[in-house]
């Protein structure tokens, strides 16, 4: 039987989380009052002076205790989707978290994050621009083609307003460019596992305090 198929994917995680009225209010009012400082984005034009994106300073947003009700939400979708769909072993901690604000026409470079397992976004607001991935391995042939799922070295998903996306940390990633008069906002998080990890000469047990 002709089968087409994958080996090995990148596993990425989508669904949403449905704030009240009132719990999308207290998240929009902290990230109103947050400092932010630039995140290395640069504009459309890269003959203009460069522009940037921003990150709120705090990058522990999920530690406040009036978002307690966000990150056990968040929480309950690591366990989901790590624990029971992906079926590891250790509960999973959230590192580090931080607002981002994107404005008009503003977008960010490829990055990933450093030191984490997987990494998450969570939108709120009302204007969301996409987030592209790019396929780190190396290419050994460039051969023209119609790209799709098997062959291609892009991909992007457009956000909602409440979707969660989590994935790992070492995809390549990027903000793309805003078209809204109004902010572009979101909270990023870096996850890894808890307690003992590996064997033998590899064993790690990574404690929280």
């Amino acid at each position: 039987m002709r089968k087409v198929f994958t080996l090995f994917p990148k596993v990425i995680y989508k669904d949403e989380i449905f704030l009240t009225i009132e719990e999308e209010t207290t998240l929009q009012t902290i990230a109103n009052v947050e400092e932010y400082k630039g995140a290395g984005v640069q504009s459309i034009n890269q003959n203009e002076q460069q522009k940037h994106s921003l990150i709120s300073t705090n990058n522990k947003i999920l530690e406040d205790n009036q978002l307690a009700f966000l990150k056990t939400k968040i929480e309950e979708h690591i366990t989901n989707f790590l624990n029971k769909d992906l079926e590891y072993d250790p509960n999973f901690k959230i590192t580090t978290s931080w607002f981002t604000k994107t404005e008009k026409d503003y977008s960010s470079n490829y990055h990933y994050h450093s030191n984490s397992f997987y990494s998450g976004v969570f939108y709120f607001g009302n204007h969301f621009s996409g987030i592209t991935f790019k396929n780190r391995e190396y290419k050994h042939w460039d051969i023209p083609c119609q790209s799709n799922v098997y062959n291609g070295d892009i991909a992007t998903i457009m956000p909602e307003k409440g979707t969660l996306l989590l994935f790992p940390a070492d995809m390549q990633h990027k903000i793309d460019i805003s078209q809204s008069s109004e902010p572009r906002t979101s909270i990023a998080f870096n996850v890894i596992p808890a307690g003992r990890i590996g064997n033998h000469d590899s064993e790690l047990n990574v404690e929280f305090r």
